[in-house]
């Protein structure tokens, strides 16, 4: 059953769906862009509730028709896309990616992928989504995980309970809008949870839905003004709203009654100016292309920064965005219209089998894609450790042994405690210690300090040097001032602090020092910060193997300054970590002499790397070495 076609709200799809392409498109008054998915749950809750309640009022609903619509609605355009998206990364990404997008898309046709990329830990607004092709079907998991069960659950409600349909709906929203709340803005653990999982997505199309059932009453002048405070309330969300504001939650409030105002104010009025604002061709044409629009823009985004980078011209994004435009607008007349006109008799499940069979061959790529570990068979044999470096798998490592060992108490048996201070360079420190002698014979406890905050030690407030952004969480965080912390450092016979350094750190080293020994009897140990110089693994990947252990990069200027600082305070306590891996303080390499990388961010170690430094560690005279030898049993 077909409702009345209001074309405002085509107009409307035209605004969530450019507001998103133009946040992930990085422009900078489009900042807040990421809200129109949630323009677009209001939208769909509104629309497919007016579906089901006139289908019911009708006694013509049927489960089967419905789930029928949604099939021919999503699945023929999002096959189109994931076959794309397959094809490409056979040719574009590394072995490790295409593995990773080998789940995603496994997740994608199943309708699950807003849990894969919530179990895989996936910031929605972390930097490496840029590269993720299939980010964006998060949305798509959940409207189908809400389609699975909300209708029937509404159509057997009304069919068996008298009470009211509409404060059903406004109860069930505020329900959702509350767990959204203690998710995302009451339990930060749980931040990630709050932005994929349905359950507090829910209210967004439970909000549209709830405006089936409250009548359009008020003058043209209140609509009038309602509809414009609506629109220009949503238009400043996309410009003032920021990935770091903590999202959905409360500050999703705003944005989603504005989209409810803008569909409720217009409704019926034929001389609304936001109707016939968002009633223009253009917009309306946007509108009827936004699912493929949508589709087509993260995977084209995505496969163009995996080759040239993150950073392009401005030019160049917006010949991207025309060119998602031309594919959606093909894919619109050529497979969407179609499939929608082809399947519209009465359900036989011979005519939906050549719509519904894809799915089991894309999760059959998905398998095969993560058993061949993104099929690296593609790449010699001697090039797979350089391609299977990932900064997510390699930072959890990188982060492991430092978070297992954060603030544990010493076994208080005979060998020598050693604490280990600092951010993810003392979570790389640790790995080295892991792969030396010095790991068997020696207990180890660490703390974590974020290099943000300052692993200093000092009298001074240092929040005039922490940034503005990070002040609060500064604040929070446990630092010298923590009683675990100081009965850590009375413990240790050794204090190794090792951070991602910043200038004014390291001008206030001699005084943290200082403060350590006035609590500790401990050796001090400051570690320099370590740069192995950039790290292009595509670029690395065409250098011939013989080439590749001559490759020196220079040592940044600042990181070469604050090392410098480092050493002329700290005196004898300072450990140079470039002079012993690199051989000099100014230039590095990026491999180890048997070809492993060293790096996979120029920063951090590799498991590879590590086992190389703790070797070197053994074997070259340094500070370190030399304090624990001094200390062990």
């Amino acid at each position: 059953m077909s409702i009345k076609y209001r074309v405002e709200i085509d107009g409307l799809r035209a605004l969530a769906v450019s507001s998103v392409i133009l946040c992930h498109a990085k422009f900078e008054w489009f900042s807040g862009g990421f809200i129109g998915v949630d323009i677009f749950f209001v939208i769909s809750g509104y629309l497919i509730t007016s579906i089901i309640i006139s289908d019911l009022n009708l006694g013509k609903f049927s489960i089967i028709n419905f789930y029928k619509r949604r099939i021919r609605r999503i699945l023929p355009a999002l096959y189109t896309v994931l076959a794309t998206c397959f094809f490409a990364s056979i040719f574009i990404m590394r072995p490790i990616e295409q593995e990773r997008f080998s789940e995603s898309l496994l997740a994608t046709v199943l309708f699950a992928s807003n849990f894969y990329f919530w179990k895989d830990a996936t910031s929605y607004f972390s930097a490496e989504t840029d590269e993720l092709p299939l980010i964006h079907t998060w949305s798509l998991g959940v409207e189908e995980q809400f389609y699975v069960l909300f209708p029937i659950f509404l159509f057997f409600y009304i069919r068996t309970v008298k009470y009211s349909t509409k404060y059903l709906f406004l109860i069930l929203t505020a329900i959702s809008f509350l767990i959204s709340v203690i998710a995302v803005d009451y339990l930060p653990f749980s931040h990630s949870a709050g932005f994929y999982l349905p359950a507090t997505r829910a209210w967004e199309l439970l909000a549209g839905g709830s405006l089936v059932f409250i009548p359009n009453k008020f003058a043209a002048k209140i609509n009038q003004s309602g509809s414009i405070i609506s629109l220009a309330t949503i238009i400043a969300a996309i410009s003032i709203y920021t990935p770091e504001m903590s999202f959905p939650g409360f500050n999703s409030f705003i944005p989603i009654i504005a989209t409810c105002g803008v569909i409720y104010f217009t409704s019926g009025q034929e001389d609304n100016i936001i109707k016939k604002f968002l009633s223009i061709p253009l917009f309306v044409f946007i509108g009827h292309i936004s699912y493929s629009l949508y589709l087509w823009h993260q995977p084209i985004f995505s496969f163009f920064r995996i080759i040239f980078g993150q950073d392009s011209f401005f030019y160049f994004r917006l010949a991207l965005i025309v060119f998602c435009i031309v594919l959606a607008y093909l894919t619109f007349i050529l497979v969407e219209n179609p499939f929608r006109k082809k399947y519209r008799s009465e359900f036989h499940l011979t005519r939906y089998l050549p719509v519904l069979a894809p799915s089991l061959f894309f999760a059959a790529l998905g398998i095969f894609g993560i058993e061949t570990r993104g099929m690296e068979f593609r790449v010699p044999r001697e090039d797979r450790q350089l391609l299977a470096a990932d900064n997510r798998d390699t930072g959890n490592y990188v982060w492991e042994r430092m978070r297992a060992l954060d603030l544990r108490p010493f076994p208080g048996n005979s060998h020598p405690n050693v604490f280990v201070v600092g951010d993810s360079f003392s979570g790389d420190l640790l790995n080295v210690l892991a792969h030396s002698p010095y790991w068997a014979n020696h207990n180890y406890s660490s703390h974590i300090i974020s290099a943000r905050c300052g692993n200093v030690f000092v009298d001074e407030d240092v929040d005039a040097f922490v940034e503005p952004d990070d002040v609060d969480r500064c604040a929070r965080a446990t630092r010298y001032d923590d009683d675990t912390v100081i009965h850590r450092l009375r413990e240790a016979d050794v204090v190794i602090l090792a951070s991602n350094w910043r200038l004014w750190q390291a001008e206030r080293i001699a005084e943290t020092i200082q403060n350590i020994q006035a609590v500790s009897d401990a050796e001090v140990i400051v570690v320099g910060r370590k740069y192995f110089g950039e790290v292009d693994i595509r670029n690395l990947a065409g250098v011939p193997h013989h080439e590749r252990l001559s490759l020196r990069h220079p040592v940044r200027a600042d990181i070469v300054e604050i090392n410098s600082q480092l050493a002329a305070l700290s005196g004898s306590s300072f450990f140079d970590t470039n002079a012993l891996l690199c051989g000099s303080p100014v230039e590095c390499g990026l491999f180890t002499p048997d070809g492993d990388l060293i790096s996979f961010d120029g920063g951090h170690l590799t498991p590879e790397g590590a086992r190389w430094a703790g070797a070197q560690l053994a074997t070259a005279p340094n500070p370190l070495s030399d304090t624990l030898e001094e200390q062990a049993p």
